[in-house]
């Protein structure tokens, strides 16, 4: 995929409209009609596009944090794929559905902080959020490794400089969870990416100076009153410290972060454009964003 990079001082112009041909409108209803372009789908030519602003309502992920609830299960998925949004004509007008892709999308099995991982950013995150890839190690590979006890790995993870994510070990097998659906979430690689390919916005890294200012940069930021994470689509898994299931979240500091499933948090809708349809005019910027024929 073809993707826009860069913090917003770069001026990066990925901004399209969506749900009217009206640049006018576009522009003076930005909650509604405004998002940004993701990236461009090199084998189809797809575009894939994020909501400018999130949904003006927070989300649980599920009502309960004791159980194992995937993201088409999710609260989020049947709000964003309903009432909420896709079938919400202010967002969504009847004949603008169909130019969204309808399609499989995959996603890795839920992380979990019971298991001991090396860094994972940029296209490396990638593979392991799409199931196309696992992961490198776990506790008891490294307690063969490294002749230690469970404990004692766990409480030397801070040695593992730029550690992001703790992964469930596969052997010798894909991770094939996916769904069929319009719309989802971010990725944690599209957030990203959309820093630099390189960057590690882990909550316990505080590297929130870089991870705030990228161009997908929390929506509601900009809003005291307002300020809260956004869910991304992929499950933290289970907490053992707690022991409830956590989800990933980008935290209104910038960095990444869990969240437990009950906890309320915005969202942005995210989905891909048929490459079919026609482009009419504008530069991406946000006052000249692109427009699609109606």
């Amino acid at each position: 995929m073809y993707r826009f990079q860069g913090q917003q001082s770069d001026g990066v112009d990925n901004y399209i409209c969506f749900g009217t041909s009206d640049k006018d409108t576009c522009v003076k209803d930005t909650d509604h009609h405004m998002y940004r372009i993701i990236g461009i789908e090199a084998s189809t030519g797809r575009v894939k596009v994020i909501k400018k602003e999130a949904l003006n309502k927070t989300y649980q992920w599920n009502t309960k944090y004791d159980i194992n609830i995937e993201f088409p299960q999710s609260i989020i998925y049947n709000a964003i794929n309903g009432t909420d949004f896709l079938k919400n004509t202010e967002y969504v007008p009847e004949d603008w559905e169909e130019k969204i892709s309808d399609n499989t999308r995959r996603y890795g099995d839920m992380l979990s902080n019971n298991t001991l991982g090396a860094s994972q950013v940029g296209e490396k995150l990638y593979l392991v959020e799409t199931g196309q890839n696992g992961t490198v190690w776990d506790i008891k590979a490294e307690e063969e490794t490294l002749g230690a006890k469970s404990a004692e790995v766990t409480d030397n993870r801070s040695k593992y400089v730029g550690t992001i994510f703790y992964y469930i070990r596969h052997e010798n097998e894909k991770w094939t969870n996916s769904f069929n659906g319009k719309v989802s979430l971010m990725y944690i690689h599209d957030y990203y990416y959309s820093v630099n390919d390189t960057a590690n916005c882990q909550y316990a890294v505080h590297n929130y100076d870089i991870c705030k200012n990228g161009w997908m940069h929390l929506s509601q930021n900009d809003i005291e009153d307002t300020k809260a994470a956004e869910w991304t689509m992929i499950r933290y898994g289970w907490n053992i410290e707690t022991g409830w299931y956590d989800v990933l979240a980008v935290m209104d500091t910038g960095g990444l972060s869990h969240a437990f499933e009950t906890h309320l948090a915005y969202t942005r809708p995210v989905f891909y454009i048929n490459a079919s349809e026609e482009l009419l005019n504008g530069k991406g910027t946000i006052t000249d964003p692109f427009i699609i024929a109606n």
